[in-house]
């Protein structure tokens, strides 16, 4: 089939969106499709040194970038890179409409980003268009938020209402009727579908994993060894882990034996590392380490038991997918895309208490990992086999061998 996938972002060697954009294009041109992928001129250095030491199918690139007007745009804190990218998807319709026109194009699927209420309007080219996986959706438990900073609390409020402007508008709404599947990367998503689309509704996480990065052995805990915990993303309130040390503060209390290590950087570095002080982790027990390169951030999962995210709101979770591969397992809240990748292989908590009650439960749940070596080790298998059936080639070919219905 001749596919035109719009992804935005799409880079090799890189996580997140811009990971998602490269490695979907890659396996369905390896999938036997003739794929055209209209992306940013931004990309095109990195994506022409990443061809050359990959093997392909069909797979063409086409290049489109605003000018220095918006470029100057996407330099505003916050708001800069939404402005561009929001006329960036609306600017692509004509090349779009000359791909299709040249390469006789079949399908249409908007890939990246993936955020439902920014719509697409690639459904104005009256081909079978398929959007998503979406996400965006995913809102922090309500009852969470008296327990933020007054500047936080006033963040996850804005972002709650922003979701429900989606419905004032119109682009949204075509987009939702003139496309033949919307693909969403949460059930919380999806629930931002209006209902009378919902029989076009389908969740779907987005990501995946190389064959070769998917470990052979489980995580072999020894009984009476300290519990290693890594945490592993962005340094920011929403990905909980004010609430993760409030966890490990009463495992502290009772004596269990554990170290952390921290991956990342973030605007809450400070202050994470200021309440970790307080609450008294010093020494061999906590470690702060910037951003990690995949290599380095392979020895990390190699030296852990466990992935602590627990996070209010992500759509999905790149590293929770590289650690279950890794055979380390997941602890994370019941909400969002890591509970969905993490599934019967990972310990889920009950988010539907208070920030301090969701505490005393996700400190409960490191405690049993930390005191049975067997149920931490069924569970490293667990992880193990679940992420092989993450691999990129079944998450994209999920999507291509169901478009009968699309067309």
């Amino acid at each position: 089939m001749k596919i035109l996938i719009s992804a935005y972002a799409c880079e090799p060697n890189k996580g997140s969106e811009p990971g998602v954009g490269w490695n979907w294009v890659l396996e369905l041109s390896r999938l036997g499709h003739e794929v055209h992928v209209l992306t940013r001129r931004n990309n095109r250095e990195n994506i022409e040194v990443g061809l050359n030491s990959v093997s392909y199918g069909g797979l063409f690139f086409h290049y489109h970038d605003l000018g220095r007007f918006f470029l100057f745009l996407k330099r505003i804190p916050l708001l800069g890179t939404n402005i561009y990218y929001a006329v960036w998807q609306l600017s692509i319709v004509p090349t779009a409409s000359r791909i299709c026109r040249s390469y006789k194009i079949e399908a249409i699927q908007h890939l990246t980003f993936g955020v439902f209420r920014q719509p697409s309007y690639l459904w104005l080219l009256g081909r079978p268009t398929l959007v998503g996986p979406l996400g965006g959706g995913e809102e922090t438990p309500k009852r969470f938020l008296r327990d933020l900073s007054k500047k936080n609390r006033a963040k996850e409020v804005l972002r709650a209402l922003l979701n429900r402007t989606a419905y004032l508008n119109p682009f949204f709404w075509l987009m939702c009727w003139r496309s033949q599947l919307l693909l969403c990367k949460t059930k919380e998503t999806a629930s931002f579908i209006p209902a009378c689309y919902s029989g076009k509704t389908k969740v779907l996480l987005e990501i995946g994993i190389a064959p070769e990065k998917i470990s052979v052995l489980p995580v072999k805990k020894i009984s009476g060894s300290k519990l290693s915990i890594l945490y592993v993303g962005r340094f920011i309130y929403w990905k909980g882990m004010e609430l993760g040390f409030e966890a490990l503060k009463i495992l502290k209390d009772q004596n269990i034996d554990f170290s952390i290590t921290l991956v990342g950087k973030g605007p809450d570095e400070l202050a994470w590392r200021r309440l970790a002080e307080k609450l008294g982790f010093t020494g061999e027990q906590i470690s702060w380490i910037d951003w990690a390169s995949q290599e380095e951030l392979a020895i990390h999962y190699r030296g852990a038991d466990v992935l602590l995210c627990p996070s209010f709101h992500d759509s999905s979770g790149n590293v929770v997918l590289e650690a279950m591969a890794r055979g380390v397992v997941p602890v994370c809240l019941d909400c969002g895309g890591p509970a969905e990748i993490a599934g019967d292989a990972g310990l889920i908590i009950n988010s539907s208490g208070t920030l301090r009650q969701t505490a005393q439960k996700l400190a409960e749940g490191l405690q049993l990992l930390a005191e049975s070596e067997e149920r931490l080790n069924t569970l490293s298998k667990n992880a193990i086999n679940r992420a092989s059936a993450f691999s990129w080639r079944n998450v994209a070919g999920r999507v291509w061998p169901a478009t009968g219905a699309v067309q």
